[in-house]
């Protein structure tokens, strides 16, 4: 500042310092800084991130106040200080009297009840009693000076004014004066005004504002002072006149104007009001009055005013007065400031009203202004803040009232925003200044020192350094202070930073020595050195959140100072103990490892510029030579706690589903702590870290199956107790836990991928040396392959279920197959039903949902299968109609059982294969030898069907030909056309094809069975062209019967030998178009039309009803063997059908049968 050298203000500064860090210097010495001296907020019960869960958490706690949330100031003293004094000057009551003597003469201005409570407050506050009061008060009024009041008015504005100009506006200006009230209600003062008054004595100055022309709401902001006679009695008058004189000037109506100045030389009256006096407070205030007309009737508008009631002692200089009032401001203070005895410690400052009257009494008896007061005030908090502290929001209030009263700085410059120095400034001029740089000081001494003055984890400590930087804002933003200061000194930002970077080094070796161990064993220097590194990164995370957003505020990026300052003191006392590092069987370097990366992350707050500059951004080379062992120490130790799991297992509810035991839920805490540990790793080269990433997959991996493979190896006790009394196989509440478990721990592998994020990890090896596909590839793998391993040992569980049921399911079906025809469905699958539930109910209570479902899916299959071999079981004399639809709605019954209103298994896994085929076997074994016949004819056409969608598959030719009916010949006319592509069936590679045609079956068709159509024989040729007609009678309705068809037969002519079959087609009855004549009307849209149709041959593909044909044939049921004779003609030649393993009648084997 330019009135201290750059050598005071260095030694000054260095005091400061000193005086905070003197016991912590010594205690630093003796290696151990006690928390009650050091009293720095708690900083201890943070957990550090460790991968050993059995470890003892390392706390420390470096103060035990956990509610500290500010320490020693740097201008704390202990002792009373200055205080001690004012207690001199109270007991002298010299300062008594001063108070007395400025509220006796400012009384008349006081209303009664304030009166009293005035006296009795002064009394107490300077320690008098009742007499000696009245002793005082006595002795003030004999040897007082008189004193002059007088009252200050400013005109600030009107409103609502009436327009008294022809342009509908008005020149207003006002008129006050000091009437007595006993004067108010004459006629003079009703009829006449301020003016007329004055001539007639009863007011003895009238004061006149500036005229605002062509305006109903004028703004003034002039000042007046009038003299005060009686304060109680005496009355403010304000008057509001429009003015002739500038009429004349209104733009466009200048004769007009001329006329009436010449026809009225008198302004025109606007309104008036009257103010009582008395009832001005001490402090002054702002009042909005009505205006009135004459009669007092009508209102005319509003003026708003500034009234405030001032004296002036005589023959007492200001500076005098000045001083009388920094003694009543310390008096009132040092009574104001104690609480039952006690100076009260960060006091707010905040002064009753009595005291704040006494000192609006002082300064309006000698007109002490805002400032003038401020600057009292400012010297005396000060001087209580240097021994008790004071809240920096006082200090802020202090600054608003000297920055909105500036202007009465002398030698202010408004323009400039500055006030030139003088030689001859005012002493209290002198003293203001040198009270702000007092405080600038102190703030500045307390944020070099603030992280060991507030605790940044307190709400309140946080709140205190948002105030502190607050007000040292406003004090750089006061250009007159500003301007005070040497150039070094007035740049606020540059100021800031140098505290932070200058507080972060006090803080680290304070921090440093308190964390010093008691004895110096490599344990214990790693343990203090892991503590320190603990305690930066909370401090770096409470600078961050808590901290930096206060000096953003201002323009001030914290975080970037701090954050560098920090790196650069942590590297280098890292780097002075890499010895530590060396050996660490325990793995214990690796929470400072993990501590320091969690730093580093946080470099990317601070400001880009600075990144680069980061030294612990290359700490993991200390580290390198270590990540195998801690990977090892890691995997064994997990190893060793699923081991102790098992050993002390026990049944836990985990879910409202299932049960588990809790090695289990163990084991997988145990994965996922792995899976944590390599977050934590986070190494941060690419091509290592795909290594040990793919090294603590694979251990995470292997300890799963190794609680799997031990799990497991315990169902081998389970076997003898899973039967029960009939000596039938029931699932137990242990077998189903042992599953879940194998399920849960399962569900770490599945989760893996999406807990650690992997996908992130392979974009960032992708980025970094391209190599993030390879690592996802091997890394699915060896997760993919370890759930296949758990998998497939739940599968083997589940299937050995399935296999203890099987027999007893089996013996269930069979007692359903012998039970009586008589018997409902109902009553012959009712005990198999009841075994099914009884075990089902045991695994759905116990079971997880996926376990569940797949034993559910398994024991479905098991039932079908024996139902499937139980059916094929059955002698082939034995079977009976009944025993079918049993077997059919029995099955039906299971579905429905096994579906469970849709909460049991989905419609896509019921309808299996092997159930869709027992279904399909069951239904056609129930069926009449006729529906039989018609479902294989249906199936017939769906074949056809099925070769027309795959016409790039025809292989044996196509045929072309059309067909309709004709209603009035009641018959189908079928006509040939030709046939192409046919198989060669002769040794020279042609055939001799033709067409044989019927309609099936015959019992429907009789008329048309009696006789045989075929076509001619076409030698030699693959291609044969026909071009025959045939007529086959029948009944319309018959062709809509279901399974009728029209069948046409094509084979190869062989005169010695049977013919040879060549290809079918087949041509569903009630898809035959129906015509009233030979030639369909063109011109009928209704009318089908023949259209010529090219159909590929097929061959018969074996089929369940077909079987079911030949089987009743061996029965010796007639219409059976009738048609498998039929049908034995389309037996295709092996040779030429080499694709197709023998006869199609050898439906057994290929229905599995």
């Amino acid at each position: 500042m330019s009135s201290e050298t750059a050598d005071a203000r260095k030694t000054r500064e260095g005091t400061s310092s000193i005086r905070l860090v003197v016991n912590r210097k010594t205690a630093l010495e003796e290696s151990k800084v006690s928390s009650q001296q050091l009293r720095l907020g708690t900083y201890g019960g943070d957990s550090l991130l460790k991968f050993r869960a059995n470890d003892d958490s390392y706390e420390q706690s470096l103060v035990t106040d956990d509610a500290a949330d500010e320490l020693d100031s740097p201008m704390f003293k202990e002792g009373e200080g200055f205080f001690q004094k004012a207690i001199d000057r109270r007991d002298s009551e010299s300062t008594g009297l001063l108070a007395l003597n400025a509220f006796i003469h400012m009384r008349d201005v006081t209303s009664e009840r304030t009166k009293r409570e005035m006296a009795a407050y002064f009394q107490k506050a300077f320690g008098l009693s009742g007499s000696r009061y009245k002793e005082l008060y006595e002795q003030v009024m004999q040897s007082s000076n008189p004193v002059d009041l007088k009252l200050k008015v400013v005109v600030l504005c009107a409103e609502g004014l009436e327009a008294k100009d022809a342009n509908g506006k008005s020149d207003p200006y006002c008129r006050m004066g000091i009437l007595s009230r006993a004067h108010q209600s004459s006629s003079i003062v009703k009829k006449s005004n301020l003016l007329e008054w004055e001539k007639e004595g009863l007011v003895n100055e009238v004061a006149t504002s500036s005229v605002k022309e062509a305006t109903l709401s004028p703004v003034w902001g002039e000042v007046f002072v009038l003299p005060i006679t009686d304060p109680k009695e005496d009355l403010l008058a304000i008057e509001l006149w429009d003015s002739d004189e500038v009429r004349a000037k209104v733009k466009g109506v200048k004769g007009i104007g001329h006329f009436f100045r010449d026809l009225r030389k008198t302004d025109d009256f606007l309104g008036r009001t009257f103010y009582l006096l008395q009832t001005i407070p001490v402090e002054g205030e702002e009042r909005t009055l009505t205006l009135y007309s004459h009669s007092g009737k009508h209102k005319q508008g509003e003026v708003t005013l500034k009234l405030s009631i001032q004296g002036l002692r005589k023959n007492v200089p200001i500076e005098l007065a000045v001083h009388e009032h920094l003694m009543i401001t310390r008096a009132l203070i040092y009574h104001e400031s104690q609480q039952q005895g006690q100076f009260i410690r960060r006091w707010n400052a905040k002064m009753s009203d009595a005291a704040d009257n006494l000192l609006l009494h002082h300064a309006s008896l000698n007109t002490i202004n805002k400032l003038l007061r401020a600057t009292c005030q400012l010297n005396v908090l000060l001087e209580y803040h240097k021994s008790f502290a004071v809240e920096m929001d006082a200090f802020r209030d202090i600054l608003h009232d000297i920055k909105e009263n500036r202007l009465l700085l002398p030698s202010y410059e408004e323009a400039a925003d500055e006030c030139r120095l003088t030689s001859d400034e005012p002493s209290w001029v002198v003293q203001l200044f040198k009270d702000l740089q007092e405080l600038a000081s102190y703030i500045l001494d307390v944020m070099r020192n603030h992280l060991m003055v507030f605790n940044l984890k307190s709400t309140k400590g946080i709140q205190r350094i948002q105030k502190h930087i607050r007000t040292l804002k406003d004090l750089f933003t006061f250009r007159p202070f500003v301007q005070r200061l040497d150039p070094c000194q007035k740049n606020f930002t540059e100021s800031l930073e140098s505290c932070i970077k200058g507080s972060v080094p006090r803080w680290f070796l304070m921090l440093s020595g308190n964390l010093m161990p008691v004895q110096n064993t490599a344990n214990e220097q790693l343990a203090a050195f892991r503590g320190l590194c603990q305690h930066c990164l909370h401090q770096c995370q409470r600078a961050l959140e808590n901290v930096h957003p206060i000096f953003q505020e201002v323009g001030v990026d914290y975080f970037t100072h701090f954050y560098i300052t920090l790196d650069k003191l942590l590297y280098g006392e890292a780097a002075s103990r890499l010895e530590l590092f060396s050996e660490d069987p325990d793995a214990a370097a690796f929470e400072v490892y993990v501590i320091f990366k969690e730093i580093q992350q946080l470099s990317v707050h601070a400001h880009e510029s600075v990144q680069d500059k980061v030294e612990l951004k290359n700490c993991h080379v200390w580290f390198k030579h270590m990540v195998n062992n801690w990977i090892h120490v890691a995997t064994k130790r997990c190893k060793e706690r699923i081991g102790k799991a098992i050993e002390i297992d026990q049944v836990v509810q985990v879910t409202d589903e299932a049960k588990f035991s809790s090695s289990a839920v163990d084991t997988k805490a145990f994965l996922l702590q792995m899976g944590s540990f390599w977050q934590n790793l986070s190494w941060p080269v690419a091509s290592e870290a795909y290594g040990f990433t793919v090294t603590i997959i694979q251990n995470i991996c292997e300890s799963a199956l190794y609680y799997v493979e031990t799990v497991y190896g315990s169902l081998k006790e389970l076997e003898e107790a899973s039967y029960d009394e009939q000596g039938r196989f029931q699932a137990t509440e242990k077998l189903c836990i042992i599953l879940n478990n194998m399920s849960h721990v399962r569900t770490a592998l599945t989760n893996l991928r999406q807990k650690l994020e992997l996908h992130k990890f392979y974009r960032w090896l992708t980025e970094k040396e391209d190599i993030g596909k390879q690592a996802e590839h091997l890394i699915d793998t060896l997760l993919s392959s370890a759930d296949e391993d758990i998998g497939n040992k739940i599968s083997q569980i589940v299937a050995a279920i399935s296999k203890k049921l099987s027999p007893d399911i089996k013996q269930f079906v069979e007692g359903m197959i012998a039970a009586k025809m008589e018997d409902s469905v109902t009553e012959a699958f009712t005990p198999l039903m009841d075994y099914l539930t009884k075990n089902l109910q045991i695994l759905g209570d116990f079971l997880l949902y996926d376990v569940f479902w797949a034993i559910l899916h398994e024991l479905w299959n098991v039932t079908v299968s024996t139902l499937h071999q139980s059916l094929a079981d059955i002698p082939k004399k034995s079977r009976k109609g009944y025993l079918y639809a049993r077997m059919y709605s029995g099955l039906n019954m299971l579905r429905d059982f096994f579906f469970a209103g849709g909460n049991g298994l989905g419609a896509g896994d019921l309808e299996s294969t092997d159930y869709t085929a027992l279904l399909l076997q069951l239904e056609i074994l129930a069926l009449p030898t006729h529906d039989v016949i018609l479902r294989f004819q249906s199936e017939l056409v769906k074949q056809q069907a099925s070769a027309v969608e795959k016409r790039a598959e025809q292989k044996y030719g196509t045929l072309t030909f059309s067909v309709g009916y004709l209603r009035d010949k009641g018959a189908v006319e079928v006509t040939i056309i030709q046939g192409q592509k046919l198989p060669g069936l002769d040794k020279n590679g042609l055939s001799d094809p033709f067409v044989e045609l019927s309609l099936q079956p015959e019992e429907t068709f009789p008329e048309s069975s009696e006789k045989q159509f075929r076509t001619t024989v076409q030698k030699q040729t693959l291609d044969p062209f026909y071009n025959e007609e045939f007529v086959l009678p029948a009944n319309e309705k018959d062709l809509d019967r279901k399974g009728s068809i029209l069948m046409l037969a094509v084979f190869d002519y062989d005169m010695m030998s049977s013919n040879d079959f060549a290809g079918l087609c087949i041509v569903a009855c009630k898809d035959i178009p129906r015509l009233d004549s030979g030639i369909a009307s063109l011109s009928d849209p209704d009318a089908q039309v023949r259209k010529n149709l090219v159909l590929p041959l097929i061959h018969i593909s074996p089929t369940v009803a077909l079987h079911e044909l030949e089987t009743r044939k061996e029965a010796s049921d007639s219409e059976a063997s009738d048609t498998w004779k039929l049908f034995k003609k389309f037996e295709a030649d092996k040779a030429m059908d080499s694709g197709r393993k023998g006869s199609i009648f050898c439906m057994r084997t290929l229905l599995g049968l």
